[in-house]
């Protein structure tokens, strides 16, 4: 998977990109416009930041098969690594040694370093990342290692070379000096040969003829060996002092570099970097400013340079990282910054939004008050209204009595208490009561005040015993009051009003509201009191509903009761109480007149309301509820069977 890492390796091992990094040329015959190497094959990768370095990557493209990149591979041209790894061996493959030269290093140490840039800016996940950076860091040190491997090596090469010539030369310089004491001592030896002069003239001149050729052509040699050594120490020199400008434009990014780090430092209060690391930052800037000012006076070997070089590249990236590393800190610091004034922002707004929320709100209950308060006021006008109408029309049953004198007015109560012993075994005696109560009204027809004060004692009385008694003494009333109603029809309005007084539940139009005056301990009191008088009211308008041609519509009147209690929220004790009482004594009748809208009416209650009822019943009411709940379940539609305490009183 680490082949995959090194970018510049892929782009140019690559068919469609190995271009990539090549200078623009003119158009023309032999450089088409749409040709690979004008069309820089960068544009078919798209965008670096996406590139994926999983193991199955690579940048050639899927139609390049493995036998077109095998192919493509073998007619590749070596690459530098694979000169600098010829031997000093064979001088007949490598006569000229291949030196490579700190621009090459530079190179190639400055494409890992863009690779490592590249690497950095591309848009991986934090580990990710952090794992391709410490891969290209290790690949990265072990190519330098690779390179000072390669120098040293190409440095004891060279070193050997250059011993191995001055062997030759001297060597050679030898072989002159032996070739020439020999030609003289054959000289001097043919001084005493016994030859001709002729002959030794001849042999002498062939000898020096030849020597001179051997001396001038090994002279020749020499010289060209020297020539060439002062040219590569020439070069040498060259190569030196090159690297040196390249050392000093280091040194000079060094330095600034390392200024921007301590502005960096200085702006972020409270970071710092490790002593170590500064003391070496410090120590590799100090050895290369020594290296530089001293070099006429102290001259280095390549080797020491590139030590140095190599110590100074490491500087740098140590110096980019902790920049890197303190910018992003910065960055991150100012973003924390904004996200902070962002929240504070968000906090106010949201502040504010909440105070006016807070304020809608308040306004909201302060109208809802009001609203209420003034439905309260209406519907309590409302229900003045209706008591009014109806004390207006009952204003001379009760205002009879102040027309009396005390003795007249004890005579009415006293004869009034006959209303009082209603017998709930002996119907007979109750038909009695009622016969007797009759007649006194008829007696009383010459006197209209006694008259009216006395129909205004019995109603009172009638409306005081059924909070008394249990629902046959109710029944028992109830078929009094009617009869009653039925010879006198005026009583009709003086029983609503005595009833809507103590109980205004059962009044039409009014709201379910407990009795001030009412203390917690009377509230089960209470509570049976409405329900009797819920019952008793069922009863009476039961029993006007099957009096022929009665002009009060009880059918209606009952509806409108139970619609009542079901048009407002559920009141604890109360609406439960009036639902099952008036059902108990009235639903037959409803369901009678009503059919389908009484089945309605009731699938409401069981679904709807009664969990409502539950839920507002406090500890005093849940008897009710239980009653209340037992006789839902039990209920069947159009299944609603006649009170049997009706039959008992006709």
């Amino acid at each position: 998977m680490e082949d995959y890492f090194n970018v510049i390796n892929a782009l140019k091992n690559s068919k469609r990109l190995r271009h990539w990094d090549k200078p623009p040329e003119d158009y023309g015959p032999s450089n088409p416009e749409d040709s690979d190497y004008n069309r820089n094959g960068l544009k078919d990768v798209g965008d670096l930041s996406k590139v994926d370095f999983s193991r199955q990557f690579s940048f050639t493209t899927e139609v390049e098969t493995k036998k077109e990149c095998q192919e493509e591979n073998k007619d590749e041209v070596p690459t530098d690594f694979q000169h600098s790894f010829c031997s000093a061996e064979e001088p007949s493959e490598c006569d000229q040694l291949y030196v490579p030269t700190s621009l090459d290093i530079a190179r190639k140490a400055f494409e890992q370093y863009k690779l490592n840039l590249l690497l950095e800016k591309l848009s991986l996940e934090k580990s990710y990342k952090e794992a391709i950076q410490r891969k290209t860091q290790q690949k990265q040190e072990a190519y330098l290692q690779c390179l000072n491997t390669i120098y040293a090596q190409h440095e004891k090469e060279v070193e050997k070379h250059h011993l191995v010539q001055q062997e030759k030369i001297k060597h050679e310089e030898n072989l002159l000096r032996q070739q020439e004491e020999e030609a003289q001592t054959a000289v001097q030896r043919c001084k005493y040969v016994p030859t001709t002069a002729c002959d030794a003239q001849l042999r002498l001149d062939g000898w020096l003829k030849e020597y001179t050729s051997q001396v001038s052509r090994q002279s020749s040699q020499l010289l060209e060996a020297v020539e060439s050594a002062r040219r590569q120490e020439a070069e040498q020199a060259n190569l030196v002092q090159s690297l040196i400008a390249q050392l000093q434009a280091s040194h000079v990014d060094f330095v600034a570099k390392q200024d921007i780090m301590y502005r960096l430092l200085k702006e972020l209060e409270g970071s710092e970097i490790n002593r170590n690391t500064e003391a070496h930052l410090n120590n590799t800037r100090s050895q290369v400013e020594g290296i530089i000012n001293n070099f006429h006076q102290k001259p280095l070997s390549r080797m020491q340079i590139d030590e140095v070089y190599k110590t100074l590249q490491q500087g740098l990236t140590i110096v980019d990282s902790i920049i890197q590393k303190l910018e992003s800190r910065k960055i991150e610091k100012a973003n924390q910054e904004a996200e902070r004034i962002q929240q504070e922002n968000e906090k106010a707004k949201a502040a504010q939004l909440e105070m006016e929320r807070q304020q809608q709100q308040a306004q909201r209950e302060q109208e809802r008050i009001q609203n209420e308060q003034k439905q309260q006021e209406e519907n309590e006008a409302a229900l003045e209204n209706i008591l009014a109408n109806l004390k207006q029309k009952v204003d001379n049953f009760i205002e009879a009595p102040e027309r009396l004198s005390k003795e007249q007015q004890w005579e009415v109560r006293r004869k009034a208490t006959m209303a009082n012993q209603i017998n709930k075994d002996n119907h007979s005696i109750n038909r009695d009561k009622l016969q007797k109560l009759l007649t006194e009204m008829r007696e009383r027809k010459g006197e209209p005040d006694v008259l009216a004060s006395f129909k205004n004692s019995v109603m009172s009385n009638i409306v005081k015993q059924v909070a008394l008694q249990d629902a046959l003494g109710a029944s028992a009333y109830s078929w009094l009051l009617v009869e009653l109603i039925t010879f006198h029809p005026d009583l009709w309005d003086l029983f609503l009003y005595h009833l809507f007084k103590v109980c205004p539940p059962l009044m039409p139009g009014s709201q379910m509201g407990r009795e001030g005056q009412i203390s917690i301990e009377k509230l089960d009191q209470y509570y049976s009191q409405i329900g009797k008088y819920s019952t008793m009211y069922g009863f009476v308008l039961t029993r006007i509903n099957k009096k022929q041609g009665s002009p009060i519509r009880a059918a209606a009147m009952g509806w409108e009761v139970v619609a009542n209690v079901l048009s407002q929220p559920p009141l604890s004790g109360i609406s439960g109480e009036v639902l099952l009482r008036f059902i108990q004594s009235f639903g037959f009748t409803l369901q009678e007149t009503y059919r389908k809208q009484f089945v309605k009416l009731m699938e409401f209650i069981i679904k709807c309301y009664m969990p409502k009822i539950k839920e507002a019943t406090e500890e005093g009411g849940q008897n009710c509820v239980i009653l209340f709940e037992n006789f839902l379940a039990e209920y069947k539609p159009n299944k609603v069977t006649q009170n049997p305490m009706i039959m008992k009183y006709m």
